[in-house]
């Protein structure tokens, strides 16, 4: 079965803007079995310039269902189906989305008819609706009303379908893991269970050893490409015997997951994860309290943080120099340099965070910062109070890390010494 289905929204950002009606045709791969479409009241305003594109204004949603209320409906049309959609990641995701505002995993097969185009019916100009039903005489009325654009689109498939139905048939199959060359031991409802999400996945032995850790913007699709040809050797084959069990962790956050992935390779050590046990920033700028004076050197198990961290002897050899010419530091032997109070403290800076105490949020996670150091990462409830805190011991690699991701993070300043109670996240300071 084949769920075909159109959406028009208050803009184009899943999670921000709203579904404000939606369309599904249900089909047999021969004929319409089902037909369904509502308006849906975004509990916002719908500017202008939506109104101008769709026709849909405030007063048409005015006492229309809200997203929840037809929530049981789409997944009643859609469960055991196929989802497809005229660029399927843009009605997918914002159906997922409204989904996950409420707490339900929404995960279907999905097919798109712009990528079938191009594969079935190569040498188009354009590829977007209007213009390929134009040319391929396929009468599209209605346009960018959610049930318009998806009867339109459900002739388009059928076109497709007639076309070359064994190619459509091999993309579906390809989403499901019946259909990979699977490890012995791994049960193919562990594999179809992952989300399409960004987060860790994990790779357990029999005795639920960790053998490997990864991290995926999308963790489904890439465990999938783990397994998407049969083993060949080394990492390859050990996989294939050892594997027996696989499981995930959502954070839907870049630097989070890096971070994490980071500790787990360290803490666990796993034997797939060899070349991640190494420091990548081996080499650093320290200073020394007792010659008042910058050395570099390669890091020692038990060294504080340098004051800079580099990945190779080449780039912290031209750093030094470097360091060693702007600040006119003068040299007591090779690789040590004196350094003035003055010089330390602008030095400093550059391997230090804009602020010091400081949440970095995204969605409902957080990462503490307390001064100048990463110390923890957990959850935020609805009532703003943290859960699941797990302590961090930084390391050059961290902060390399949120260095690097600093301008791109949400934050909340926090004044360390004004909150009477650290874990809720109403007493931090905007």
């Amino acid at each position: 079965m084949y769920s075909i289905i159109d959406i028009e929204t208050t803009g184009v950002k899943p999670g921000h803007s709203k579904i404000i009606e939606i369309a599904i045709v249900n089909h047999d791969g021969e004929k319409i079995i089902e037909k369904w479409s509502s308006l849906i009241d975004p509990e916002c305003s719908i500017q202008y310039f939506i109104t101008n594109l769709t026709g849909i204004n405030n007063q048409m949603v005015e006492g229309a269902p809200k997203f929840y209320e037809v929530a049981k409906k789409i997944v009643e049309m859609t469960k055991d189906s196929v989802f497809v959609a005229h660029n399927v990641g843009f009605d997918y995701g914002f159906i997922k989305a409204e989904f996950k505002e409420l707490g339900y995993v929404f995960n279907r097969k999905k097919l798109c008819t712009v990528r079938l185009g191009r594969k079935i019916i190569p040498g188009h100009k354009s590829y977007s609706l209007g213009k390929i039903t134009k040319d391929l005489g396929i009468k599209l009325t209605n346009a960018h009303r959610a049930m318009g654009d998806t009867l339109a689109t459900v002739e388009l498939f059928e076109r497709y379908l007639k076309a070359d139905k064994d190619y459509i048939i091999e993309q579906v199959n390809s989403q499901s893991a019946a259909s990979l060359p699977l490890p012995p031991h791994v049960p193919k409802n562990e594999v179809d269970a992952l989300p399409e999400e960004g987060g860790l996945y994990y790779f357990h032995d029999k005795n639920g050893e960790l053998l490997y850790v990864g991290k995926a913007n999308n963790i489904k699709k890439r465990v999938f490409q783990h397994f998407a040809t049969k083993p060949g050797r080394g990492k390859g084959l050990k996989l294939h015997n050892l594997l027996h069990h696989i499981n995930a962790e959502v954070f839907n956050w870049e630097l989070l997951t890096l971070i994490l992935e980071n500790l787990e390779i360290k803490a666990h050590n796993p034997p797939l994860n060899r070349a991640g046990t190494k420091t990548k920033y081996p080499f650093g700028i320290f200073y020394n309290e007792e010659t008042k004076a910058l050395t570099l050197r390669s890091e020692t198990e038990d060294d504080k943080s340098p004051l800079l961290a580099f990945s190779s002897k080449t780039t912290a050899n031209r750093q030094f120099e470097k360091v060693v010419k702007n600040l006119n530091l003068k040299m007591l032997k090779d690789n040590e340099a004196k350094v003035d109070q003055l010089h330390l403290k602008i030095l400093k800076t550059y391997w230090e965070y804009p602020k010091k105490n400081v949440l970095l949020i995204q969605a409902n996670r957080f990462l503490k910062i307390e001064n100048g150091v990463v110390i923890s990462h957990g959850k935020i409830g609805e009532d703003e109070q943290f859960y699941d805190i797990s302590m961090i011991q930084e390391n050059p690699e961290i902060k390399a890390l949120v260095l690097r991701f600093w301008a791109k993070q949400n934050f909340i300043s926090c004044d360390i010494k004004q909150q009477n109670d650290p874990h809720i996240l109403g007493h931090s300071t905007f």
